[in-house]
């Protein structure tokens, strides 16, 4: 059985009105839980990564057992509202 990604999209503002600048947020670098040869799960390391957007809308991939905390740049008003949607 294939694990469930969840995809979730997050729109600048109800009408798309404003603007994403720049995305940031901890990756994982540790190798957590470890092997099953370990008696106990090594210490959790992350790294701070940030990016660029200049976008509306921001798409995130969530795997299974995740979790993300964004800290997310935003524009105010630069963009026409509008009643489009993504799909």
């Amino acid at each position: 059985m294939k694990p469930l990604i969840i995809i979730l999209i997050v729109q600048a503002g109800i009408f798309g009105e404003h603007c994403f600048t720049i995305v940031r947020f901890d990756a994982r670098t540790s190798d957590y839980p470890g092997t099953h040869k370990c008696n106990a799960a090594p210490s959790v390391t992350a790294e701070t990564q940030t990016t660029e957007i200049q976008d509306k809308r921001l798409q995130i991939q969530l795997p299974p057992a995740t979790q993300i905390r964004l800290e997310l740049g935003m524009e105010r008003y630069v963009n026409q509202p509008s009643y489009k949607s993504w799909g």
